[in-house]
């Protein structure tokens, strides 16, 4: 319920602040009448100006309190906050910073409101360092399940963002990225990758004109686990739409190695009970399972690791996928790696 007067009068007390006003104090002092309050602005120490508050003399008269007992505080305090409350409503603060209290004259200040200029979040994290929960890894259980990465283009459900190649950096590319190879020797530096509408979503694996495209969290991820055969190269990403731009965030993943005996078979073959072995370019992720014999997923070392009869397909073992699924790894998906009968 609007407390009618106390709200027209401490609106029009707002009304006539001054834009640079920050701070304004209502006093409660046992000795003036009951509806008369005392403010100062900006901590100057002395009382600026009065107000009375009519029904807030009806409230202490209502209750009948002596002079002096705290009850009589609480009920001022909470007039202040409501009406307070329903002038923030209203809109009618043009301040951009204001803190208003309420302060008994023996007590200390009780913020009653607070305003202040909404804080736009940003885009790209702040460098840090990240912690993980890794209590899954090297579990038993999972030691010969391998999984299929799923990339970004191939996502069902993923709405559309993509990282384009900077027009500066087109010509700085003489990498490929997806052969399982070194890239030390070639002097990666000055990668560009924009966005030329907003970025709706930051993902720890992106889609980019690049392959790899992994978030810092996500790098530091698996360095805590204990991949060591990713070499990571650092790039700008620039969202046009807003300015916004980080150097820090997001890094080209180059993983190192191959490994053989891993094949793709027809999807629509392989539901009808049939195996029948896809080469060349047909192994998208929507029209082919990835199968192995189990000697050759046994045998790899390492925890991810690119597949030589399609390097543009990346696997990883059991403790990742675990550890991106228990630590919300965004944008990436996995399918599991059947056996060869």
């Amino acid at each position: 319920m609007i407390i009618k007067k106390s709200y027209q009068v401490i609106k029009q007390f707002f009304l006539d602040c001054e834009k640079n006003i920050e701070e304004v104090t209502f006093f409660f002092h046992p000795d003036n009448n009951d509806g008369e309050i005392d403010i100062s602005y900006n901590e100057n120490g002395d009382f600026d100006t009065d107000l009375y508050l009519p029904e807030l003399a009806n409230l202490m008269d209502k209750n009948n309190l002596g002079t002096y007992n705290k009850v009589k505080y609480e009920i001022f305090k909470n007039h202040i906050i409501t009406t307070l409350r329903e002038l923030k409503k209203e809109g009618i603060f043009k301040q951009q910073f204001l803190y208003v209290y309420s302060q008994h004259v023996d007590g200390v200040k009780e913020i009653a409101l607070g305003i202040e200029p909404k804080k736009n979040k940003n885009l790209f994290p702040h460098p840090q360092n990240y912690s993980f929960n890794l209590s899954m890894v090297n579990q038993e259980n999972g030691e010969n399940k391998w999984w299929k990465v799923i990339t970004p283009t191939w996502q069902k459900n993923r709405p559309f963002q993509n990282l384009e190649l900077s027009p500066n950096t087109i010509d700085q590319v003489p990498f490929y990225s997806q052969s399982g190879t070194s890239l030390h020797h070639v002097g990666i530096k000055n990668l560009q990758l924009v966005s030329e509408h907003k970025i709706k979503k930051i993902w720890d694996y992106e889609s980019s004109d690049l392959d790899e495209v992994f978030s810092e969290r996500f790098c530091q991820l698996l360095n805590q686990i204990g991949v060591n055969n990713i070499e990571y190269y650092p790039m700008t990403v620039t969202c046009k739409a807003t300015g916004e731009s980080s150097n820090s965030y997001y890094k080209l993943a180059n993983i190192v190695g191959l490994v053989e005996g891993i094949f793709f078979y027809d999807r629509s073959d392989f539901e009808k009970g049939t195996e029948t072995m896809v080469k060349g370019k047909r192994v998208g992720a929507a029209m082919s399972v990835l199968k192995a014999k189990k000697e050759v997923l046994d045998g790899i070392e390492e925890k991810v690791i690119r597949c030589k009869d399609s390097p543009t397909i990346f696997i990883v073992d059991n403790d990742i996928k675990e550890a991106c699924d228990i630590n919300v790894i965004t944008g990436i998906d996995f399918e599991e790696i059947g056996f060869v009968e």
